[in-house]
């Protein structure tokens, strides 16, 4: 028992799984009733980052995950919304979709809502150019759907 705790202590930290905190599904509840919550206005999304898949010779379990991460103002009200992503233009690097279906909620870090959006991307320094356009709308706790804002997402592939 003793080698076998000796030798994870001897392990890099690369070496663990890869892990992305991806958005929480979210189930509308009747109790919050449509007559009570005002519909949410349009939120205001920023693209975070956009990373590729490339070679690693770190062994690094995350070098063939590409990744989108997209953030909204951590407010009052918009922690108490949930958000779909749905792609409305452009082609997916994948044969899976990378935004879930229905309405998920983002983790808060200084002062933001982040939503993170893996897909295996291949561990190549090569790949298809994205170009991608989501719309990005706010739901009531109730499940009202209010504004939406469109977000191009672009890159180059290397």
């Amino acid at each position: 028992m003793f080698r076998l705790v000796a030798l994870t202590l001897l392990l890099p930290l690369h070496c663990f799984a890869c892990e992305f905190a991806v958005p929480s599904p979210f189930k509308p509840t009747a109790f919050f009733g449509p007559g009570h919550e005002r519909v949410p206005s349009a939120p205001s999304v920023a693209i975070q980052s956009v990373r590729r898949g490339r070679v690693s010779f770190r062994g690094d379990s995350c070098a063939d995950t590409g990744v989108v991460v997209l953030t909204i103002p951590a407010t009052d009200t918009s922690r108490n919304l949930a958000y779909t992503f749905e792609q409305i233009a452009g082609k997916a690097p994948t044969q899976e979709a990378i935004f879930p279906p229905g309405p998920s909620t983002g983790h808060e870090r200084n002062g933001l809502l982040v939503f993170a959006f893996p897909w295996l991307d291949g561990a190549t320094n090569t790949h298809t150019p994205l170009d991608l356009t989501v719309r990005v709308a706010a739901f009531t706790k109730s499940g009202k759907r209010g504004g939406f804002t469109d977000v191009h997402i672009t890159d180059s592939g290397r």
